[in-house]
């Protein structure tokens, strides 16, 4: 059976976790992960080779060994093994190259994997960040990260040009989970045009506002894209404890809400040079109105994104 759901089913509380997907939120992007093999080619990117950031071990592979869908739930796996150059292999994927959104709710059902030096994370990043403004400048979401080295502890985070990490100065919200590895939870983005609200299940452990200083701290105006990874060690994991392999990231779904208005969809957009000049949204760009795909000149009334300056 299908466990597609439509907005409205999605309201209701679900099992070993609740998600607070409202009546107003139309869902317009979803993996549930019904289809057995690898994962599906038309909404992710697998990333193949050596991590090359934040002093991490692992090699990225797209073998079933690392990255499969089976019994309705997307699989990531880490190894203890020799491949790539490396001692350790993992599975990321993202929605770079397929999709990307501006505002709205963007949640996953997940049970996260345990054992020091795991660190599976659930965010986003600034779309074609290396293209333009590059890292942190684009900004990065952290809806829930997860060291294994403090068991149960979920945390989140963002960082931007003038507010990240190296900083010391980026918000930080976390919560403690008793489950976080026995049974599904739901992490999720609320991203709205002033402000970002990270819940876990129904709780709110993050509210993150733009305080009207400019691109530098609130760099929120543009398309952001998802990632899935297990990394392994690095500064924010921690050395790696060999007893815990095989490492089991366990994904229900991935979704995408946005609040009832026209949204792109599974389709490129046209940013042009640095994002410079307003996004103009040409009549092959497919959209998601209350669950229906149609083209620009039959949605009606649609939004016009305005990319601003960059200093």
């Amino acid at each position: 059976m299908m466990k597609y759901l439509s907005a409205l089913a999605a309201c209701l509380v679900l099992a070993a976790g609740v998600s607070r997907a409202a009546p107003n939120w139309d869902l317009v992007w979803s993996d549930e992960f019904d289809k057995p093999g690898s994962p599906d080619p038309a909404k992710w990117r697998i990333q193949v080779g050596p991590s090359m950031v934040n002093d991490e071990l692992e090699y990225y592979s797209d073998r079933p060994a690392n990255l499969k869908v089976a019994d309705g739930n997307l699989y990531i796996i880490a190894l203890k093994e020799n491949f790539g150059g490396r001692s350790y292999t993992s599975g990321r994927l993202d929605t770079e190259t397929k999709a990307w959104w501006t505002y709205g709710r963007i949640e996953i059902k997940a049970k996260l994997p345990q054992g020091k030096g795991s660190w599976p994370a659930f965010w986003t990043l600034g779309h074609e960040c290396d293209k333009h403004e590059g890292w942190p400048n684009c900004g990065e979401i952290d809806i829930a990260e997860y060291a294994g080295k403090n068991p149960n502890v979920v945390n989140t985070t963002m960082h931007m040009k003038d507010i990240n990490y190296k900083l010391g100065n980026n918000p930080h919200g976390s919560k403690t989970l008793s489950d976080v590895g026995a049974n599904f939870h739901v992490y999720a983005l609320e991203w709205y045009k002033d402000r970002l609200d990270i819940y876990f299940d129904s709780t709110k452990v993050l509210t993150f506002k733009d305080a009207g200083k400019g691109f530098g701290s609130w760099p929120y105006f543009n398309p952001q894209y998802v990632i899935l990874n297990e990394a392994l060690g690095g500064g924010y994991a921690g050395p790696v404890d060999n007893a815990m392999f095989p490492t089991q990231w366990v994904i229900d779904y991935v979704r995408v809400y946005k609040e009832g208005a026209p949204t792109p969809l599974l389709r490129p957009m046209d940013r042009g040079p640095r994002a410079r000049n307003l996004l103009k949204l040409d009549d092959e760009t497919l959209f998601a109105v209350n669950g229906r795909l149609v083209r620009p000149k039959s949605a009606g009334p649609f939004p016009v994104i305005e990319a601003g300056s960059r200093k």
